[in-house]
Order: C-alpha cells, then sequence, then structure tokens
C-alpha cells in the first residue's frame, strides 16, 4: 500500500470549508447548492465533506507510539476521507468522480440536491470510523453478496452524506477509512487501520468497478428496513449480528434467535453504541438500537454530534 502524504492531509485538515469548496482543482463548485463536483469521466462517484463539528482550524500530529504510527486531529471527520478520494486512491490508480459536500454534520446535506445524467454503478463515501464500512437503507441482496465475497461485512450505522443521495436510484457504500473517537479533539487514526481499510477498498473496487449495482428510492427508510423485509428466502439463508452485519449461513449454522434491523421490531439484543449485549431500544432520532446506559447519556440536544 501506499504510505499517507502527511503534508497533503495537514493542509485539508487546516483549510476553511470554503477554501475546499472552491478549490478549482477539486471540481466546480455549485454555489446554490452548496457543493463542489468533478466529471473525472467515470463511471463510480467517491464522496466526502467538507465540513466538520470543530469551525476553527485544528493542528494535526503525526506521532509513533510503540512503534505504531498515530495521527491525531478533531478535523479528521472528514478532512481524512477528502485526502482519501482527492489524492490517495488517485495515487494508487483508482479515478472516481468527486462529489464535496457541505452540512453533513447538521444532517442536512447538500448531497440531497446534487443531480446527474449519469448513471454510476455504485458510490463510495469515505466517512465512516473504524474498519467495518456501512449501507444504511442501501442493503440489497445483491451488494451484500458481492461485499461478502471479497470479505466485507457491513455494520450497522445512522446517517451520512449517502443517506440522502437515494434519488440517484445507486447503491451507495460509506466505507471505513479507520479513525476515532470521531466529533472529539481526541479523534484519531492508527494508520495501520487506515491501510486494512483501502486494501480492503482496492480488493472490492478491481472485482466490482464494472458492475452495475442499482437502487429503488422506495426499498426502504434506514437500516431498520429494507428491500429484504418480505423477503423469506434471504432470511432463511443468511444470519445478521451487530458485529458482521448480514452473513450467509453455511451448512453447519444453526437457526438463531437474532433481533435484526430488518424486522419490524423495537427492540435489539445488542447495542449499536457501546456494542454490549443488552436489551436495546430503536432511537428514531439516531436510528440506533441503544442500549439503558446509551439512551439516558444521548437524551439531550447533542444527538446529532454521534450519529456515525
Amino acid at each position: 500500500m501506499n504510505k499517507i502524504l502527511f503534508n497533503e492531509l495537514k493542509t485539508l485538515c487546516k483549510s476553511s470549508v470554503k477554501r475546499i469548496l472552491t478549490n478549482p482543482a477539486y471540481g466546480i463548485h455549485d454555489v446554490l447548492n452548496e457543493y463542489t463536483f468533478k466529471d473525472n469521466n467515470s463511471d463510480i462517484l467517491f464522496v466526502s465533506h467538507a465540513d466538520t463539528v470543530f469551525p476553527a482550524c485544528k493542528d494535526i500530529y503525526d506521532l509513533t507510539i510503540n512503534n505504531k504510527r498515530f495521527i491525531y486531529s478533531p478535523m479528521l471527520d472528514d478532512r481524512l476521507g477528502l485526502y482519501t478520494m482527492l489524492y490517495y486512491l488517485p495515487s494508487m490508480g483508482i479515478n472516481a468522480d468527486w462529489l464535496i459536500t457541505d452540512h453533513e454534520e447538521s444532517m442536512s446535506s447538500s448531497a440531497m440536491f446534487f443531480k446527474t445524467q449519469k448513471k454510476y454503478n455504485w458510490i463510495v463515501e469515505f466517512d465512516r470510523k473504524e474498519l467495518n464500512p456501512v449501507l444504511y437503507m442501501y442493503n440489497t441482496p445483491k451488494i451484500m453478496d458481492a461485499l461478502h465475497s471479497v470479505h466485507i461485512y457491513p455494520v450497522r450505522g445512522s446517517c451520512s452524506d449517502i443517506s440522502f443521495m437515494t434519488h440517484l436510484n445507486t447503491v451507495c457504500i460509506n466505507w471505513s477509512i479507520g479513525y476515532r473517537n470521531e466529533h472529539t479533539e481526541y479523534c484519531h487514526l492508527k494508520v495501520s487501520d487506515y491501510y486494512a481499510c483501502m486494501e480492503d477498498f482496492t480488493r472490492f473496487y478491481h472485482k466490482y468497478k464494472d458492475i452495475r449495482f442499482p437502487f429503488k428510492e422506495d426499498y426502504g427508510k434506514g437500516n431498520k428496513k429494507s428491500v429484504t423485509d418480505n423477503n423469506d428466502a434471504w432470511k432463511n439463508t443468511h444470519v445478521y449480528s451487530a458485529r458482521t452485519g448480514w452473513k450467509k449461513k453455511d451448512s453447519t449454522s444453526k437457526t438463531i434467535s437474532v433481533y435484526s434491523p430488518l424486522d419490524d421490531v423495537a427492540y435489539s439484543a445488542c447495542c449499536d453504541w457501546c456494542k454490549a449485549v443488552a436489551p436495546s431500544t430503536w432511537n428514531e432520532n439516531l436510528l440506533a438500537y441503544l442500549c439503558e446506559d446509551c439512551a439516558s447519556e444521548y437524551e439531550d440536544d447533542n444527538w446529532m454530534d454521534i450519529r456515525k
């Protein structure tokens, strides 16, 4: 894998939203709809947002701790995503069209205004913490099988730019890029985790870059319902867990009782936030299952800041 170019990432982290959106190298800025788009003559679209939860530019630190490299910056969400699509993947020969959005952190992403005549094969946003991607409402059987074929297992998520892009009728994925403690001043990246995420993505990209994954806007809202709601055949051949998402049963799998986001139920056996195995209740604001402790902690006006 190519190494992270720290100076480029640092520049993005310290740039204002306006400077990023109006940079002609990144595309054409739609002033009215507050996004920037660049057509690189690709059948795939990459998405990242320029806004952050911190209005002022913060410092970024490149540290080595116990022989492991870490990058610390509260701006990694989502300046690391911008770096990934604008610099890192192109350096590996992976190119796509670019969409840079604004207002994602306030759940009013300008992605909702993006329109195009192109029919993309699939769309990827780089704005997911830790190591597993998220599909939200786009978890169709075709994309689930494709991801599993390259040993990638989506988990639950709540909202990002692509949640506002169902009108493009194309499956979207929020790809993990490894950062942790997002929306805090302790946000950081273990660089080896980033490389692992990029290895997963390049494996998926090279196998499926020429395959189209369509999506119908009326499949369902959120990851509580989807096209598989009434698909008994799918449920009979797949098992869901909060850690790995939907996976095909193998010949030795036993039928297990597990609450699924595809079932019309209000409870889960696992909390989406702390991952504790505990009775958890569906929260319509966060679009996630929360245990009693997490529900109490997040019953305030700041729930938007921890939704990913």
